[in-house]
């Protein structure tokens, strides 16, 4: 199966190794070029940048939309579905901060879908959460230090103990 994850921000960050494991060719795009190695560290196959996805239309089988957002979001949607092969689908799980315009006539005469989705159900998450186990695959994370007087005063904000005065 070959794969597009676009937008390598958080949740790219978990679709494209799991894209991976899954056994799926993965390309990533970006706008940003400085994302490509970090992309292929997740397991991506393919770095694309946006500007340069038109050398890619018509090649995939799955578009998974990660990138959230406004200004821009209906272009990005135009070159998702353009990425697409007849039959292909588009999801959304990045969501935009108002309605899309969807290519229709690309939609209806190839045959392509779209799809969207903010979370899976129990069954779901219990499922990919196993599969992660099984796979040895997590998130990434960055542990810090956080000195404990950091950590007192920020319990100390929350519970309303300390007052501004101005």
């Amino acid at each position: 199966m070959r794969v597009t994850v676009v937008g390598i921000g958080g949740l790219g960050h978990l679709a494209i190794p799991l894209a991976a494991a899954m056994g799926a060719v993965v390309t990533a795009v970006s706008g940003s070029p400085s994302k490509e190695a970090e992309a292929k560290s997740l397991g991506a196959t393919n770095f694309v940048l946006s500007k340069d996805a038109e050398a890619h239309y018509g090649t995939q089988e799955v578009v998974l939309n990660c990138a959230s957002g406004g200004k821009g979001f209906d272009e990005m949607v135009k070159m998702c579905m353009a990425l697409l092969e007849p039959d292909g689908s588009f999801c959304l799980v990045g969501l935009p901060v108002a309605d899309i315009k969807i290519p229709v006539l690309d939609l209806v005469f190839n045959q392509k879908k779209v799809l969207g989705s903010i979370v899976g159900g129990r069954r779901d998450m219990n499922e990919l959460l196993q599969f992660c186990v099984d796979k040895g695959k997590s998130p990434l994370a960055h542990k810090t230090e956080v000195p404990l007087a950091s950590v007192k005063l920020l319990q100390l904000c929350d519970l309303g103990g300390m007052k501004i005065q101005g």
